[in-house]
């Protein structure tokens, strides 16, 4: 069982590989996956510069030829290959991330990073590598990002009428699922009073 500890968590004795990171201010990792045609469409490729949210903890390596490896071969069966890179500034302290290098099964040096449930990421740039392969840009977000605190606090404030929308809205939220949130949200902001409730 992995005990993540505050918003990093440092082993008792330090790689080269974890004492690079430890020492870095800003951190890019990776991440390689398949992904269904329609779950990319719909919560990637026409999301951009929205959240994607996750629900479970989710791996990533500082190796990108690595992660690389784990996209696989897409454009078969349904399925986008992607590579993710994810930008970690850690200033942010909304959601802890563990450096679990010394336990991970590929050794320590793929510089192994986990995130905890509910992270959420920004989509900076969604790019196709080749006809095979998309190149995903993500940065963690936290209480720096103005639109998702925003968000957050509208979401806690609550109104005197709900709408099915707001309250749909409001259980995703509870459920990590921002990018679904968002959505219903925006449904229920057709509303002109709503709208002049939350302005992000």
């Amino acid at each position: 069982m992995i005990k993540i500890i505050g918003f990093w968590s440092r082993g008792g004795q330090q790689t080269s590989t974890n004492t690079t990171i430890e020492n870095e201010k800003l951190i890019t990792v990776y991440r390689g996956q398949l992904i269904k045609n329609e779950e990319f469409e719909r919560k990637i490729r026409h999301n951009l510069g929205g959240f994607l949210s996750v629900t479970n903890f989710l791996s990533t390596t500082i190796d990108k030829q690595l992660a690389t490896v784990f996209a696989g071969y897409g454009g078969e069966d349904d399925t986008q290959s992607i590579l993710f890179q994810i930008d970690i500034n850690r200033s942010v302290k909304k959601f802890p991330y563990a450096n679990i290098s010394e336990e991970s099964v590929f050794g320590e040096e793929e510089g192994e990073i986990l995130f905890t449930m509910g992270s959420v990421f920004r989509i900076l740039s969604i790019q196709p590598i080749d006809t095979n392969m998309w190149y995903i840009h993500l940065k963690l977000t936290g209480e720096e990002d103005i639109e998702l605190m925003n968000l957050i606090e509208y979401m806690k404030g609550g109104l005197d009428e709900f709408t099915p929308e707001i309250h749909l809205a409001r259980l995703l939220f509870e459920m990590a699922q921002y990018s679904k949130a968002i959505k219903f949200l925006n449904m229920a902001m057709q509303d002109s009073q709503l709208m002049e409730d939350f302005i992000v």
